[in-house]
């Protein structure tokens, strides 16, 4: 689906790939949300990446049986070494670091909810996943200690697909450097610098880890089987399902909340059409740890089917650029639910086209 959509990595020495830490929004995008005149924020929906982790089980022995054949230096060996001390023992576990993020994120979402008190959450049956969701709902009760939540774990739509593409990166033409940027980047996610590694190295070989990094990542997210792409397909549904239900008090959530994987957030962020998930943005911008996008529903005080709805990729405001606003408000859109709607089953539609023409 990326392939389709014209997606790939620009170049930026200050990317960290999907390893990115999450970037804390600015104090303005962080306030008290203020609707529109006339509204009141009434559902809030929501899909997550999981917190900074460590490097899972699966990407260490990789990248180690790679820098285990090559010539290091002692130096370069050593922080190696170092790195993997902590690491082993953890792999895959969400960090510290990765649980306070998540916690913020809770906590802002309650604040930018106001009288919310039940919601939903479900996460994948990952275990970081799993803490994620436990962490945002901590974050949220610090918030808002009269939230209620009912929660869950799924093998299915949140699911971590395992297509063998990512594992296979270090097939690419600079191998090791590929395998001291994993563990390089991945320092940060756990309260280590990367500059453990990257200080013996030149600024040109610095920025060659970041591309062969960026680029291994932007291929192992990208649908190549169409699985991902699927899931993003079935989330989306869910999503415009669980809102709909929702705004008809079928089911009375304030929020959803949804922990999965990066597998499934970039698809689903080219498949919404959302700003930013395009040629000009590298892959560390896109879905960095923990990274989210919410959909906010404000229903009109005088005619309950008027509902307009704000988007948030990582807790910043976003948009559409194929779909016109009906609102915008201090540089914020807004759309209409029912033409979102209509514009997300139109892309659905659309993959269903693509996906038949790629097989």
């Amino acid at each position: 689906l990326c392939v389709i959509l014209g997606w790939m990595p620009a170049v930026s020495l200050s990317a960290q790939a999907i390893y990115a830490p999450y970037p804390v929004p600015g104090e303005a995008d962080a306030a008290v949300d203020t609707p529109p005149q006339g509204y009141k924020a009434v559902y809030v929906s929501h899909f997550g990446r999981h917190g900074s982790r460590y490097l899972t089980k699966k990407e260490e022995r990789a990248a180690y049986k790679v820098l285990s054949k090559a010539e290091l230096p002692q130096a370069v060996r050593d922080a190696v070494d170092s790195l993997r001390q902590v690491i082993l023992g953890h792999e895959g576990e969400l960090s510290e670091l990765g649980a306070r993020e998540q916690r913020g994120i809770g906590e802002r979402m309650a604040r930018r909810l106001p009288g919310a008190i039940k919601i939903r959450a479900r996460s994948s049956i990952i275990g970081r996943c799993k803490a994620s969701m436990r962490s945002f709902l901590e974050g949220m009760h610090s918030a808002a200690p009269e939230i209620k939540e009912s929660t869950s774990a799924s093998l299915l739509t949140y699911r971590k697909f395992s297509h063998g593409v990512k594992h296979g990166r270090y097939n690419s033409g600079n191998p090791e450097l590929l395998a001291l940027a994993s563990y390089a980047w991945n320092a940060e996610c756990f309260g280590m610098s990367k500059m453990l590694i990257v200080k013996y190295f030149t600024r040109s070989e610095h920025g060659l880890m970041l591309d062969e990094l960026d680029s291994a990542f932007c291929h192992s997210l990208m649908p190549s089987s169409q699985v991902e792409a699927l899931c993003a397909k079935g989330l989306l549904k869910e999503i415009i399902a669980d809102a709909d239900a929702a705004l008809s008090g079928k089911r009375r959530y304030a929020a959803d909340l949804r922990f999965g994987h990066d597998s499934a957030f970039v698809p689903l962020g080219c498949l919404m059409g959302l700003d930013g998930f395009n040629k000009n943005n590298r892959i560390g911008d896109i879905v960095p740890m923990a990274a989210n996008i919410q959909l906010i529903f404000y229903r009109s005080d005088t005619d309950p089917g008027d509902v307009l709805v704000k988007i948030l990729h990582n807790e910043v405001a976003t948009s559409i650029p194929d779909l016109p606003p009906a609102l915008t408000k201090n540089s914020d859109q807004y759309y209409r639910w029912p033409e979102l709607k209509a514009y997300f089953e139109i892309s659905r539609f659309a993959f269903s086209i693509s996906h038949v023409a790629i097989q």
